[in-house]
């Protein structure tokens, strides 16, 4: 995976800048956030992210903090914790796979109606190793593939 450019990390910012104040908010981050791990991301994660970042506690990210805390961490930490929970979710039987059975049942859940076919589909595109089952490693590169 190649890194991304200081440039593309500032374009990065300002897409994320719904308002283009020049600031991120609490709430941009979040939103930010939540679409890149393609999940909804709890208020005290986002808060965790942006206190780490929001170095002069001013209540909003600039593009230099958001720079500087990048160069510092890797984007793939960010977010890393909700990733593992989940994966642990879907992973019903804990060993470190998530099968077909698994993924149904979690969308099943969630009230998602899905074929058969796109579960299928959905495997295919993560199953780099083609088992026919997600790892964590797998599962995890569907959000940071571009990173």
């Amino acid at each position: 995976m190649s890194r991304l450019t200081r440039e593309q990390l500032r374009k990065k910012f300002e897409e994320f800048d719904k308002d283009g104040n020049g600031k991120l908010t609490l709430t941009e981050l979040r939103q930010h956030l939540s679409q890149l791990l393609r999940c909804e991301v709890s208020q005290q994660a986002a808060q965790a992210v942006f206190d780490s970042v929001n170095k002069d506690k001013d209540g909003f990210i600039t593009v230099d903090e958001w720079l500087d805390s990048l160069d510092r961490k890797s984007l793939k930490d960010f977010g890393k914790e909700d990733i593992e929970k989940a994966f642990k979710g879907i992973d019903k039987s804990g060993d470190g796979q998530i099968t077909r059975d698994e993924l149904k049942a979690v969308l099943k859940s969630k009230h998602c109606q899905v074929s058969d076919a796109d579960l299928d589909a959905m495997i295919s595109i993560a199953d780099k190793n083609k088992d026919n089952k997600i790892s964590f490693a797998e599962f995890s590169n569907l959000f940071f593939k571009n990173v």
